[in-house]
């Protein structure tokens, strides 16, 4: 083994023994912040849940379609199977309303007092049938809500879990999570047995309307606020139709 030979700069100084001290305490706590922040990061990581898959309960019945506002709003229907399609888009506001047997059904405000309501195909955004109204007819998403949406879901957050129930109270899913996490607007399906969710990371959940089976992942990246409307929601009541 060679000897290594140590050499020093004419002008180089040997390290006070308080230098030393004072950097070994700087390291000290570095390694400790360090180490809270990661023990810190362990805990706050959110709820890992498995992607939807055909077959393996919570499973999508339907298709469900979205509004997504951001420098346009525009629509998004996604498949069972997970094939996510953008059908329109507007920069002078669109909403979905319901999604019946003729197609997907669409506000559009065209100024002044009109609404523009549209019948679309589903799968390739095609119009199908048109009629204007006035918006005081339409009103808001708030004023006509989508069926099965208001209060479907309620969410808690103590001691480090978060407890997911329906607004009966019948709990559906407890997990450990951070503070600030949340399952956001949430809409049933038509046939009661799932219901699809936004939590506060953008993910769309699937959550067993029965509580029996842990909520599965559908999408990511979706808005949190507006209305989930599944494939098979009727207009609201009293909303007019272009017969």
């Amino acid at each position: 083994m060679t000897d290594l030979e140590i050499t020093t700069r004419p002008d180089a100084t040997p390290s006070s023994p308080t230098r030393s001290v004072a950097l070994l305490v700087a390291a000290a706590v570095l390694i400790v912040a360090v180490v809270v922040a990661v023990l810190l990061f362990g805990v706050q990581r959110p709820p890992r849940l498995a992607d939807v898959a055909l077959g393996e309960p919570p499973a999508p019945p339907a298709g469900i379609a979205w509004t997504e506002w951001r420098q346009q709003d525009c629509v998004w229907v996604l498949r069972p199977e997970g094939s996510a399609t953008r059908l329109t888009c507007d920069r002078d506001g669109i909403a979905v309303r319901a999604w019946t047997d003729e197609g997907l059904v669409v506000t559009r405000w065209t100024g002044g007092n009109l609404v523009t309501v549209e019948l679309l195909d589903p799968d390739d955004g095609a119009m199908l049938a048109t009629w204007e109204v006035s918006e005081f007819q339409v009103g808001d998403d708030g004023e006509y809500d989508v069926e099965g949406s208001p209060g479907v879901l309620r969410s808690r957050w103590q001691d480090g879990t978060l407890t997911v129930t329906t607004r009966d109270g019948a709990e559906l899913w407890t997990v450990e999570t951070f503070e600030d996490y949340r399952v956001e607007r949430a809409t049933l399906a038509p046939d009661g047995s799932v219901i699809a969710a936004v939590d506060s990371l953008g993910r769309l959940l699937l959550l067993d309307g029965a509580g029996e089976h842990e909520p599965r992942r559908w999408a990511t990246d979706v808005p949190q606020w507006g209305p989930l409307v599944w494939e098979g929601t009727p207009l609201p009541a009293g909303f007019p139709t272009g017969d």
